[in-house]
């Protein structure tokens, strides 16, 4: 009977919920972090491009050399800067924090989504820490800003999760409902039409002040 009281006082992992103030606090902030990190690995990255004087404050020596770094050829993806689609995800996760606070509907969803981003992108930070330590041989400190980031704002989502009653078995279907889905798909091209076309501008402006 004890049990079934303490069940019943819980609120069921479905419930319409929006996150958690102080969770959602905490993920803007480490998520605008990455946002300033990624920004200035971009902006790092441009002027390397059309500045061959332009030495950056991280380039220390051989071993720790965002120049380096910065200028092989997996800081690329789909002919754009890695650290610009940094940008873009960081802005977008924002923006779904944002939404998941104030909108009891996508709450739970906005937390799980963030949550799976999280756990890709800590994955995938430690597929680029080999990267930039084998194959190039130098480390980006900037790079490594963004990866704890990475790890920072994957553990606030679980926190946030946990404190909606929220189990693992849980997150997957809980980010694939269709209102989650359908907010975080509008919210991920708002954040990639910003961030593709500004780039773009940006680097026409610098490219055109070289010629």
């Amino acid at each position: 009977m004890a049990t079934s009281k303490q069940n019943a006082s819980q609120p069921p992992t479905h419930a319409p919920s929006t996150i958690p103030v102080p969770v959602a606090g905490l993920l803007i902030v480490v998520l605008a972090v990455g946002v300033y990190l990624a920004l200035h690995l971009v902006d790092i990255k441009l002027r390397l491009e059309f500045d061959p004087t332009y030495v950056s404050s991280c380039n220390v020596d051989e071993k720790i050399n965002c120049d380096k770094v910065q200028t092989s050829a997996y800081s690329s993806v789909f002919g754009q800067p890695l650290a610009l689609w940094g940008v873009a995800t960081y802005a977008f996760l924002i923006l779904l924090t944002g939404a998941g606070a104030t909108m009891p509907l996508i709450g739970r969803s906005a937390l799980a989504i963030t949550l799976l981003v999280g756990a890709g992108s800590v994955v995938h930070a430690a597929y680029l820490f080999y990267v930039s330590k084998v194959l190039i041989g130098a480390i980006c400190l900037y790079c490594m800003g963004m990866y704890g980031v990475n790890l920072g704002f994957t553990a606030a989502a679980f926190w946030g999760w946990k404190k909606l009653g929220g189990n693992l078995g849980g997150v997957v279907p809980t980010a694939l409902r269709p209102i989650g889905v359908g907010v975080a798909v509008a919210l991920l091209a708002l954040s990639l039409g910003v961030a593709l076309p500004g780039y773009t501008s940006v680097r026409d402006g610098r490219k055109a002040e070289r010629i």
